[in-house]
């Protein structure tokens, strides 16, 4: 389901207990936006979805630099995050477990 998937990387960090989870865009002239258009929401990221690991399996992340919490989304057996809600705001994120 990942329409731009090479376009956006997460990075994982595990420090018991916390978790960390850094979200990044790459390859953004890959995307063809407008010399106008910021790499945000879902007109630059369609239905692209990051996918994560096993565990977050039943958890929300919070974006440390937003406020906002994203719930996670279980599709077709994996575990996934909207990128268009992720960089909805700003085009990086840190997330933290809640």
């Amino acid at each position: 389901m990942r329409i731009r998937g090479a376009n956006n990387r997460s990075l994982g960090r595990d420090y018991y207990p916390s978790k960390i989870r850094v979200v990044v865009p790459r390859l953004l002239a890959r995307l063809q936006l407008s010399a106008a258009q910021l790499p945000l929401g879902p007109s630059a990221w369609t239905n692209t979805r990051l996918v994560l690991p096993e565990w977050t399996r039943e958890h929300c992340f919070h974006d440390l630099f937003t406020g906002e919490t994203l719930p996670v989304v279980e599709e077709e057996r994996a575990v996934t995050i909207p990128v268009a809600r992720t960089f909805a705001t700003l085009p990086v994120a840190v997330l933290t477990k809640v």
